[in-house]
């Protein structure tokens, strides 16, 4: 800070510190939230247990506002991988990278001795390193988003960008691209092994979850009950998917004649087709579609999705969602094929009224998500320019 004040003389710092183990052991709300949180070459340290990372990421969501950014720098697991291939240990001048792990690399818990010349993880006398941990891009990725940290792949920020590798543009993590001509080439290869990350928080996440006290399981995975944000629209959606399913295979034992069950079934179709259409989409996964004719006639398809402050998806409601929308079309086109070998036309008719209904909301939907996606990359790439550049520019 006194190197910060002396180049930037007209700058007032405001700044305190303070100590804590808690970060990943339990919940540590500010009495504010902020604009940014950062996290420089110490997220790897709570990749220990999958519990002590979720604490973490539980405490840099609830101390962000909405729209705000995490962001910080962490060593690629795949890169020291790569790096102690074979022997699980490399040495040079500069870097020193020792595997402390016992069979494969796992998620969480797979520890290693870093070491590099000249800085706070060179070895000194009696010692011999830092004990640093595995971190794996999907992994961080996947658990930071239960938090609703939503990476951000496009910085939108030439100066910074000058000195990542052009090859990370659309990935999480954006590997440095050293270049220390007066230096041993080991030094180039340490800095190799770290990358950048932006996340920027999506939509107001609870104050309170019960991490803590969540029970690990083995190599300190954590075993969590599926908590659905809307049960009874769940309910509904596969209550209607497959009713009309059950009815069908199983009208036979009810004695009553085809009209009455293609009433009944094709209700049950017109049930399900509106209430995934209108309803289930927009409380499950914050997307809605319609087709509209146009005035030359032609089909124009229709898409809706939650302001991006609002869309915070349910992974588990998510989950049910598009697991019941892929199931159902081919569950119809294999009754098609029996009602087919059993040259059973009526029935085959009254099949083919429930794949078109089944795939039009399949469809409608993954054309609805890729518009959905394609809006969020464009939001985002305006808001982390932004975002990125006042907070750089205050220094």
């Amino acid at each position: 800070f006194s190197e910060a004040q002396a180049r930037k003389s007209e700058l007032s710092l405001d700044y305190s510190f303070e100590a804590s183990p808690e970060l990943g052991l339990s919940e540590c709300k500010e009495s504010e939230r902020y604009d940014a949180v950062t996290c420089m070459f110490a997220v790897h340290y709570f990749f220990v247990a999958e519990k002590a990372l979720k604490q973490f990421l539980h405490n840099v969501s609830i101390n962000l506002k909405p729209g705000g950014y995490f962001f910080g720098t962490v060593p690629d697991g795949r890169r020291v991988n790569e790096c102690i291939r074979g022997s699980l240990t490399y040495q040079s001048p500069m870097l020193t990278v020792e595997a402390r792990w016992k069979g494969s690399p796992g998620c969480f818990g797979s520890a290693y001795i870093c070491a590099i010349g000249d800085t706070v993880t060179g070895s000194e006398k009696g010692t011999e390193g830092s004990l640093e941990y595995l971190v794996y891009s999907n992994v961080f990725v996947g658990v930071a988003a239960q938090y609703g940290l939503v990476p951000v792949l496009q910085y939108d920020m030439p100066s910074l960008e000058n000195v990542l590798d052009p090859a990370d543009a659309n990935k999480p993590l954006k590997h440095f691209l050293p270049r220390f001509p007066g230096s041993h080439p080991s030094l180039e290869q340490a800095s190799r092994l770290f990358a950048t990350f932006v996340f920027q928080k999506q939509g107001e996440y609870p104050a309170a979850e019960p991490v803590a006290d969540a029970a690990p399981g083995p190599n300190g995975a954590v075993a969590e009950p599926p908590s659905y944000a809307h049960p009874t629209a769940a309910l509904f959606l596969v209550l209607f998917k497959f009713s009309a399913i059950f009815y069908y295979v199983l009208c036979g034992l009810f004695g009553t004649g085809f009209v009455i069950n293609f009433c009944v079934i094709t209700f049950l179709l017109v049930c399900d087709f509106w209430t995934v259409k209108n309803v289930s989409g927009r409380l499950l996964v914050g997307l809605r579609w319609w087709n509209e004719v146009s005035e030359t006639g032609g089909s124009d398809w229709k898409f809706e999705s939650l302001a991006e402050g609002q869309r915070t998806v349910n992974k588990h409601d998510a989950r049910v969602f598009w697991l019941v929308l892929y199931i159902t079309p081919p569950l119809w086109c294999l009754l098609g094929l029996v009602a087919l070998l059993k040259l059973n036309l009526d029935y085959l008719l009254l099949v083919v009224i429930a794949t078109l209904l089944s795939g039009a909301n399949l469809a409608g939907y993954l054309k609805c998500s890729k518009a959905a996606q394609a809006q969020l990359k464009g939001v985002t790439s305006g808001l982390v320019s932004a975002g990125i550049k006042a907070y750089f520019n205050r220094g």
